[in-house]
């Protein structure tokens, strides 16, 4: 995964991710199995909230989620989500719903990756 110094591809950063648990892979299998877990009931209630229109819990619940994928070194679902928290809390319902549309893809990819580490066969289905 890693492109060469300070740099690297895929949806997350798997040495930084290492270098957090302090090599410990048997925590990180737990992180990120706590993390798939976690994205089922999660990722549904940001949908059901930008819905429903309310933009301060699609804030609080994007603002979660970017913490919970800032471990991994997930730069873009961090970005993906930092998107949609800052226009659900200016307000901005139609650059939320577009910042959504991101977030669902790189959580998508973030998962698969996951999953495929963890020895599993599917991304978290949302």
């Amino acid at each position: 995964m890693i492109a060469g110094p300070g740099g690297f591809e895929g949806p997350y950063d798997e040495v930084e991710f290492l270098d957090r648990v302090e090599g410990d892979r048997e925590l990180a299998e737990e992180i990120i199995q706590l993390f798939l877990d976690q994205c089922t009931q999660t990722l549904p209630d940001i949908r059901e909230a930008l819905n429903s229109g309310d933009l301060g819990l699609l804030s609080r619940l994007a603002h979660s989620v970017k913490g919970s994928v800032g471990i991994f070194g997930a730069r873009d679902s961090v970005a993906a989500a930092l998107g949609l928290e800052t226009a659900a809390g200016e307000g901005d319902r139609a650059a939320a719903k577009a910042a959504w549309v991101r977030l669902e893809m790189e959580i998508q990819r973030l998962t698969a990756a996951l999953q495929e580490k963890v020895g599993g066969t599917a991304p978290c289905d949302f």
